[in-house]
This record gives structure tokens, C-alpha cells and sequence, in this order.
């Protein structure tokens, strides 16, 4: 008993390091190896609390059971970075840095909402069909 308690302690608190930890990286190497831009201080901290946010929502997701949602934020988040590291990389007018990141917020968003709503879904389906 003691085992499975710490066990679902640390998944959780993994899945919000490693998301943490990835969103930092990639948004930091997006914007200073493709943008080719030195980011400040600030921005460097900006994108550490979006990082630190993003993998607190991880972690809340994760200990959903079953963990539907979290699946489809990881996703939304997946697909947002992709999105975002080629548009920084195709366009140079100026506007595709803020696009991507428009681009990056829109399908981290749509992927937690989609995440959300089918958690939801099954949630009803188990109460209906236990009841």
C-alpha cells in the first residue's frame, strides 16, 4: 500500500518536470537558434513561469484516471511547438515570430479544452454505466 502511494506521488510530479522542462527548452532554443535571437533576462524568466505553469497543468492532468486529458494537452502541446519552431523558421518579415507564437497558444489551448471535454466524456460514460 505504502509503494502504491508513493508511486502515484511521483508520476504525477514527473510528468510536470519533464513537461517544466521540455516547454523551456524549446521555447528558449526556438527563439535563440532559429530566431537567432539573444533573449533578456526577462524573457528568459517568462519563459521559465510559462514552463513552470504549463507543467503544474501537466501534473493536475496526470492525476486524472485515466489521464485522457493529459494526453490531449501533451499533444496540443506537441503539435503547438511544431507549428511554432516552422513558422519561426519559414518566415523572416517580422510577423512569423508572433505568429508562431499566436500559433503555439491556439493549439495548447484547443488541446487542453479537447483533453478536457473528452475527460469529461468518459467520465459520464463510467457513471452511466456503473448506475
Amino acid at each position: 500500500m505504502v509503494g502504491t502511494i508513493k508511486k502515484l506521488r511521483r508520476g504525477p510530479l514527473w510528468a510536470g518536470i519533464i513537461t517544466a522542462a521540455l516547454t523551456f527548452v524549446l521555447f528558449f532554443s526556438g527563439i535563440r537558434f532559429i530566431l537567432n535571437s539573444v533573449p533578456s533576462v526577462a524573457n528568459i524568466l517568462a519563459y521559465l513561469a510559462m514552463a513552470v505553469i504549463f507543467g503544474i497543468v501537466a501534473c493536475a492532468l496526470f492525476m486524472l484516471r485515466p489521464r485522457v486529458a493529459f494526453y490531449f494537452f501533451e499533444g496540443g502541446l506537441l503539435v503547438g511547438f511544431l507549428f511554432m519552431l516552422s513558422m519561426f523558421n519559414n518566415g523572416r518579415d517580422g510577423w512569423s515570430d508572433l505568429a508562431g507564437l499566436l500559433t503555439f497558444f491556439i493549439f495548447t489551448a484547443a488541446g487542453l479544452a479537447a483533453g478536457l471535454l473528452a475527460q469529461l466524456i468518459v467520465y459520464l460514460t463510467r457513471r452511466r454505466n456503473k448506475g
